[in-house]
């Protein structure tokens, strides 16, 4: 912020959003460090793999194996459950839901760090699932093409 006051955002939040937004606290430490561009440093930085598979049956096969590997069972779905899953969420605008899904999915986990890499594999399939409305390409395919056109 470049002065303290009021700062008007031309920007508009969601219903989703608005909702939760008396609930939202930032951490103070994250928010000084990010105000003084301080980053955390490296060894507490959590070490999460964000996988980009070409095809929806790779980024299932991928939560698959992971899913069984640590006994979530509720994870492993066929391809096509998850992107009927997928699709009526894009359809409905409500990404919160598929979040909110997969959490319940995972069940307990042992570290927010933990967490967040599930939810990393189910981005991969969200990313991955092809879209009616595009052409039936993935959101993967459709950031391809952008950086492609900005060169």
């Amino acid at each position: 912020m470049p002065a303290p006051g009021w700062v008007l955002w031309p920007v508009r939040f969601g219903p989703g959003i608005q909702r939760h937004l008396k609930k939202f606290q930032l951490d103070p430490v994250q928010v000084e460090r990010f105000l003084q561009r301080r980053l955390t440093p490296p060894e507490r930085r959590p070490k999460i793999e964000y996988p980009r598979d070409k095809t929806l049956e790779e980024a299932v096969a991928r939560m698959t194996s992971a899913a069984q590997a640590e006994g979530k069972d509720r994870l492993v779905r066929p391809v096509k459950e998850w992107k009927t899953m997928v699709l009526a969420c894009m359809k409905a605008n409500d990404f919160n839901r598929f979040s909110k899904d997969v959490v319940k999915r995972v069940g307990e986990v042992p570290s927010l760090d933990d967490l967040n890499r599930w939810l990393a594999l189910a981005m991969n399939i969200w990313n991955s699932t092809p879209q009616p409305d595009r052409g039936g390409r993935t959101a993967y395919e459709l950031s391809r093409e952008e950086l492609l056109l900005d060169d």
